[in-house]
């Protein structure tokens, strides 16, 4: 089978007292760093772990004999500023608790996640500053979602902006004609 040090995952094994006893090369790339640079830190005297959690997290994972997850964003002691999914699982080797370490690239995600929140963040003001309204409709469910412009412009409450395709064109046509029915 594969080997630690042959796996694209960066994996790293920390022995009880801190000290990184093997790290393979996925793992010191990630972090920007050397198998040999890695291997000489210990996670108890890095103020990045400290700061993110991921100390907290060792030292638990160590002490309850219970995996511990968590997603970070953490400057590596390198320079390398990096979002991972961090999982520190306690392992015995030879007989002594040790943790291993592995961890999952978020960078791509993030950086996605952050591009379309600043997307709807740009959509939203251009909607705001030109007085245009937005609506959806969820052919699934049958249910139109509208946005505070919409319901006001078909007289529906700020907090009815949900409604069906039926209801909406009642309250449209009522706004249209000044309340009265249309046959």
């Amino acid at each position: 089978g594969i080997r630690m040090h042959q796996s694209p995952l960066p994996m790293a094994v920390y022995a009880g007292n801190g000290e990184c006893v093997l790290a393979n090369d996925a793992y010191a790339k990630f972090i920007g760093a050397t198998q040999a640079a890695v291997r000489r830190q210990n996670f108890n005297s890095l103020a990045s772990w400290q700061v993110s959690g991921l100390l907290t997290d060792c030292h638990t994972a160590l002490e309850e004999q219970r995996p511990q997850q968590r997603e970070v964003q953490v400057t590596s002691s390198f320079g390398v500023t990096l979002w991972c999914e961090s999982r520190i699982v306690p392992v015995h080797l030879k007989g002594e608790k040790h943790i291993l370490i592995q961890l999952f690239d978020l960078s791509e995600r993030k950086r996605d996640e952050l591009a379309l929140r600043e997307s709807r963040e740009r959509l939203a003001m251009a909607l705001d500053a030109t007085l245009l309204s937005i609506w959806e409709f969820d052919i699934s469910s049958g249910v139109v979602h509208l946005d505070d412009q919409w319901a006001g412009i078909v007289w529906l409450s700020s907090d009815s902006k949900v409604t069906t395709p039926v209801k909406l064109a009642v309250c449209a046509n009522a706004n249209l004609t000044g309340g009265a029915e249309i046959e």
